[in-house]
């Protein structure tokens, strides 16, 4: 239990919890975010398809992350390369599946519904541009050099 709820005298009434939720309900909720269209499945059984992904991706990410990922002036003032070797060693990709979905708000990255305009992602889509950003990542990260064989050194 955090310092400030042992101080006030312990853990939250059902009828706090209940304030709390129905005030961010009211600030933050927005119920006709969908306008009744269904997302992507966020985890996804379908593998995606490197040229579909390609296609996709030219069609819906390239007006700001350039022909190759590396960047338009735009992206590049905020995110940089989505194709960075650094990223993309470190990234899921389920962590890239989330992102193409929900989008970076806060860096004025477009949900699943803005790629372009009008034009909403299907879950094959999803799955697509992802297996393209996958097949991006360098095959050995951090290195500068292939792995060396058993009992051969590399500089």
């Amino acid at each position: 239990m955090p310092p400030f709820a042992h101080s006030a005298g312990g853990v939250l009434t059902d009828e706090q919890i209940d304030i709390v939720i129905n005030g961010m309900r009211q600030r933050w909720g927005r119920l006709d975010a969908l306008a009744g269209m269904s997302p992507p499945p966020y985890a996804s059984d379908e593998d995606g398809d490197v040229d579909r992904g390609r296609d996709v991706y030219r069609a819906s990410c390239q007006s700001c992350h350039g022909p190759d990922g590396t960047g338009t002036a735009r992206a590049a003032r905020v995110i940089g390369s989505i194709v960075d070797p650094s990223y993309l060693a470190l990234v899921s990709a389920q962590a890239l599946r989330t992102l193409v979905i929900a989008g970076r708000p806060d860096l004025d990255h477009p949900d699943w519904r803005g790629y372009p305009p009008g034009q909403p992602l299907t879950g094959q889509q999803v799955s697509d541009v992802v297996a393209w950003l996958v097949v991006q990542r360098a095959p050995f990260p951090g290195q500068p050099y292939p792995q060396a064989t058993r009992g051969e050194m590399k500089p």
